[in-house]
């Protein structure tokens, strides 16, 4: 192992991802020390979530390594599904499932990933929605085709 790697919280080494002729991503790399912030900034379609998506593999890099504290992401060998269950990602859109309720929606992962029980992940959900201010929206259902305007986008007074 990289002695980088057991130093730096995270490491990430070389990066490339193509898509088709496109190549989004040529050889990023960076590492984040503990206690560290860092800022990824750039025009859209520069490959910031791109970049994302693949530290936590739900994009596969062409090319490079990722080390999170010390343990190899990017290794065939090493489980992802748990590895995911400690890095947060925040999307660009709401990517919510429209057929749940947000209360469903926020107590699905630790269900999913974390094997809870659905007592414990509705009490996680409830006090995650009261800690942002949507308590109130915990039985509301994310916007669809009803109740967005024409950008796609809530209206106002509806979700969130």
């Amino acid at each position: 192992m990289r002695e980088e790697a057991m130093e730096a919280l995270l490491l990430v080494e070389d990066i490339h991802k193509r898509y088709g002729k496109e190549e989004v991503l040529k050889g990023v790399s960076f590492q984040l020390r503990k206690g560290e912030t860092k800022v990824i900034i750039g025009p859209s379609g520069t490959g910031k979530s791109t970049l994302l998506r693949c530290i936590n593999r739900l994009t596969e890099p062409d090319r490079g390594r990722v080390w999170l504290e010390g343990v190899e992401v990017t290794s065939r060998k090493v489980d992802i599904n748990r590895i995911r269950a400690q890095i947060g990602f925040v999307f660009q859109d709401f990517n919510l499932f429209t057929h749940l309720t947000a209360l469903d929606n926020v107590r699905l992962g630790p269900m999913r990933v974390l094997g809870m029980r659905k007592e414990e992940a509705t009490k996680l959900a409830q006090e995650e929605l009261a800690r942002v201010g949507l308590e109130g929206k915990a039985n509301a259902f994310p916007p669809n085709s009803q109740g967005a305007n024409s950008s796609g986008y809530p209206s106002p007074g509806r979700w969130p």
